[in-house]
């Protein structure tokens, strides 16, 4: 799902579409693959790192979905993902 994605603010739309325009019913819903899962974790290090402060604040406002699917995904598990909806 996340293959073209290129940065957070991308990802934000696109899962927020996902969510919205959907027949999902809840954020484990989601088709997410363990790569589309390293690839957001990555996604949000980088921005974490590239933050001076090392804050989650600018993240969690610019992009809350990623960070709502992202602690899902790391209170969960990757494995455990992939049986969350389905």
């Amino acid at each position: 799902m996340l293959e073209s994605i290129k940065n957070i603010s991308e990802c934000e739309v696109l899962l927020k579409r996902e969510l919205l325009n959907t027949n999902i019913s809840f954020i484990g819903g989601l088709e997410l693959s363990e790569g589309d899962i390293n690839k957001l974790q990555d996604m949000i290090h980088n921005k974490v790192r590239q933050n001076e402060d090392n804050e989650l604040d600018s993240i969690i406002n610019k992009a809350p979905t990623c960070m709502a699917v992202f602690w899902l995904i790391k209170l969960y598990g990757i494995i455990a993902w992939d049986s969350i909806g389905r």
